[in-house]
C-alpha cells in the first residue's frame, strides 16, 4: 500500500492535482491496507489431526508401512515403505517416481501392492501391512473385491499375502489379524 501511495502522490503531482504530504503516506496506507483486510471473509479455524502414535510390531514381527502421493503439477506419483523390526530399527526402505499422476485410491493400491513384494524381497515372513488408505486395508484384510480401477492390483497384493506365513493388517493404529493357510 506505502508503494502505491508514493505511485499515486507521483501522479497526482504530475497532474498539479493537489496530494497529501509525504508524512501522511504512512498512516494512508495504513487504513488503506485495514479497509482492504475488512473486505476479507474471516479465516477458518485450523483443524488439527491428532498425531497417532506409530506402534511396534510383535517380537518375531516386522511392520511395512506404506504411502503414496500425486503431485499433478509435476504430472508424477510417488510411492515409499519402511520396513522396521520389533524394536522399531529401519530394516529396509524404498521410494520410487512413477511416471504417471495415479488418482489417489490408484496409487495406494499400487504401493501397498509394492510393499507386499518389496517385504517378499527382504525374506520377511511374519509382517504387519500399514498404511493409512482405509478402503485399502480393509478390501485386503477382507480378502474381497473392491473399485474395478484397482481390482487387479488388489488381486497381486492378495496373491503376495499368500507368502508370507502370518501377516496383519494396521490401519493407522488399529491391527487386523489374517494368518496365512501357507
Amino acid at each position: 500500500m506505502t508503494v502505491w501511495g508514493i505511485w499515486h502522490q507521483r501522479n497526482q503531482v504530475r497532474l498539479l492535482i493537489p496530494y497529501c504530504t509525504s508524512d501522511q503516506l504512512t498512516p494512508q496506507a495504513k487504513e488503506k491496507l485495514d479497509d482492504f483486510l475488512a473486505t476479507l471473509p474471516p479465516k477458518l479455524p485450523v483443524m488439527l489431526r491428532p498425531r497417532l502414535a506409530w506402534k511396534l510390531p510383535k517380537p518375531s514381527m516386522f511392520k511395512i508401512n506404506f504411502d503414496g502421493a500425486v503431485s499433478k503439477n509435476e504430472n508424477k506419483s510417488s510411492i515409499g515403505v519402511v520396513i522396521r523390526d520389533h524394536q522399531g530399527l529401519v530394516i529396509a526402505s524404498l521410494a520410487q517416481q512413477l511416471p504417471y499422476v495415479f488418482q489417489p485410491l490408484e496409487i495406494e493400491a499400487i504401493v501397498a501392492a509394492r510393499a507386499l513384494e518389496f517385504g517378499v524381497e527382504t525374506g520377511i515372513a511374519k509382517a504387519v501391512l500399514e498404511g493409512d488408505s482405509e478402503l485399502i486395508i480393509k478390501v485386503l484384510k477382507a480378502g474381497g473385491h473392491t473399485i474395478a480401477s484397482v481390482e487387479l492390483l488388489i488381486q497381486v497384493a492378495l496373491l503376495l499375502s499368500g507368502l508370507y506365513s502370518k501377516l496383519l493388517y494396521s490401519l493407522i493404529a488399529e491391527e487386523m489379524e489374517i494368518n496365512s493357510i501357507f
